[in-house]
């Protein structure tokens, strides 16, 4: 097994779009993750709740709204994105709308790659709950029988234990830090 240290990885020698390749599939296990665990519902309900969060329109509103939060190197990741030259597009999305997700997305993979799946948390709840509050109401809420008992078991968090958010997102037992999904099954 290879120590850590000679897993770092420089992401300046990734290409944007790359990141972005990464990013795209970071944020749709965040947001899949956080859709299923609202509760067991038919699987076309669920695609649609994830479609909202996942498209260009709704990914460029939160890159706008994260970009002040980001520290500098975060902001050249999401620059160097969004200018990157994709020769396609989503069928359904502005050409703005477009690029800034995929700043977005390459600003995911970024912190992906770099092992920072604790900054992805920061970032992604920071957005979602901008979002929610935007929106009105939470867009799903945990359904009434989830509990934070269901979810404490190994959860690799300290204390083991975990709880919900109102909107459904998972919380560390001190209610400081939302677990993403990759973190609950690692032990970290």
């Amino acid at each position: 097994m290879r120590r850590k240290a000679e897993n770092r990885v420089d992401v300046n020698s990734y290409s944007p779009l790359v990141l972005a390749y990464l990013g795209d599939a970071v944020f749709e296990l965040v947001i899949r993750t956080r859709t299923v665990r609202e509760g067991n519902r038919q699987v076309n309900r669920i695609h649609h709740e994830t479609v909202h969060y996942v498209k260009a329109e709704t990914q460029a509103k939160l890159a706008r709204h994260l970009e002040p939060l980001l520290t500098k190197e975060e902001r050249d990741v999401l620059r160097h994105g969004r200018n990157a030259h994709s020769h396609t597009m989503a069928k359904h999305a502005a050409m703005i709308d477009y690029r800034m997700a995929t700043g977005f997305e390459a600003l995911l993979g970024s912190l992906w790659l770099s092992d920072r799946r604790d900054r992805i948390a920061e970032l992604v709840s920071e957005a979602l709950d901008w979002l929610e509050r935007e929106e009105g109401a939470p867009a799903s809420p945990a359904p009434p029988h989830a509990s934070s008992a269901a979810f404490s078991e190994g959860s690799g968090t300290p204390g083991g234990r975990e709880t919900r958010s109102p909107a459904g997102r998972l919380w560390d037992s001190a209610g400081q830090k939302p677990v993403i999904p990759e973190e609950r099954n690692s032990g970290r």
